[in-house]
């Protein structure tokens, strides 16, 4: 069986993915670590580092983000070979739109963009690039030309757009207004640059379950098992976004628990150990650090038949 769970109880949030009965997605939020990446911010910039081709800026959320200058360059100037300089772009005391790229660390703040981009269902809009792109999961060439095609008809404003794997087969109409959708809220957006105070968050992006739900659910999820009421209506709201067939695979069960599931629970752990072991008999170990996680292949108690290069070869696979 193939299904989403949502276990939401007191601070932590905990969402799943099952397939054919197996665990191959596990995420989990907590109230006191709300994610940033994805919001924008009307911030302020409050340093300028010439040495460091960078800029920091208040967005009113602890520590201040990290502004490079590629991530600060206008449209007009980003497909240019012409070198520029930080301090030509910004200057200390501006306000500014910006979108967070990474999290803040223990040591940094949070890395952000001007290259705003706002994600749906179907597709990104890319204000900052008048490009057509489509996700590499799509190898039809067909379906590539036809959504080429879309991207051309649709374009508006000069604003281009990454087609997502779920815009494979999916009406022209329906894309056509996804991509006006997100021009809409684009505008309101840049309109923001105009108002008080500052610094303000201005679009939040969705919650983990909400997320999860726009990008996992396919007609292949058997149902959504979810153990809080407030999501649960939540989520029927978002019907009209997701799909009409959403409401009738949703299920509210108050008594859903993913701890109590044995078959999850070792999954969990399994997947959480340092060390993995790998149906081959081989294994990975791995090792995060601030700056890079480190994942090392080793062939374990596979030995393979033919040569030490087709070993190797064969665990890394």
């Amino acid at each position: 069986m193939n299904y989403i769970f949502i276990d939401s109880k007191k601070d932590i949030e905990k969402v799943g993915i099952i397939e054919n009965d197996r665990l191959v997605e596990f995420y989990t939020d907590t109230k006191d670590d709300r994610k940033q990446v994805g919001n924008i911010y009307r911030g302020r910039i409050v340093n300028v580092l010439q040495g460091m081709e960078a800029a920091f800026v208040d967005i009113g959320e602890g520590k201040n983000a990290y502004l490079y200058v590629k991530d600060a360059l206008p449209k007009n100037l980003m497909y240019k070979n012409t070198p520029v300089k930080i301090d030509d772009i910004v200057k200390n005391g501006e306000d500014i739109i910006v979108q967070v790229l990474k999290e803040s660390s223990e040591n940094k703040g949070p890395k952000v963009t001007t290259h705003i981009t706002l994600p749906g269902r179907f597709l990104v809009l890319t204000p900052f690039s008048n490009k057509i792109n489509i996700s590499r999961k799509i190898h039809d060439e067909d379906e590539i030309n036809r959504l080429q095609d879309v991207g051309k008809e649709m374009r508006k404003e000069d604003m281009g757009v990454i087609f997502r794997t779920k815009a494979l087969g999916v009406e022209k109409e329906l894309l056509i207004d996804e991509y006006y959708t997100l021009i809409t809220i684009f505008k309101k957006i840049e309109k923001e640059k105009n108002f008080l105070p500052c610094p303000k968050l201005i679009y939040k992006e969705m919650d983990l379950a909400h997320q999860i739900v726009r990008d996992a659910f396919t007609d292949k999820i058997n149902k959504i098992v979810i153990n809080d009421k407030d999501k649960y209506n939540s989520l029927l709201n978002f019907q009209g976004i997701i799909s009409p067939n959403l409401k009738e695979k949703l299920i509210y069960d108050k008594d859903f628990d993913s701890s109590l599931q044995d078959s999850i629970e070792r999954e969990i752990q399994a997947a959480l150990e340092r060390n993995v072991t790998l149906e081959s008999g081989g294994y990975i170990v791995i090792d995060e650090t601030e700056a890079l996680t480190a994942i090392d292949v080793n062939t374990g108690k596979f030995i393979g038949s033919k040569s030490l290069e087709d070993t190797v070869v064969k665990t890394n696979l």
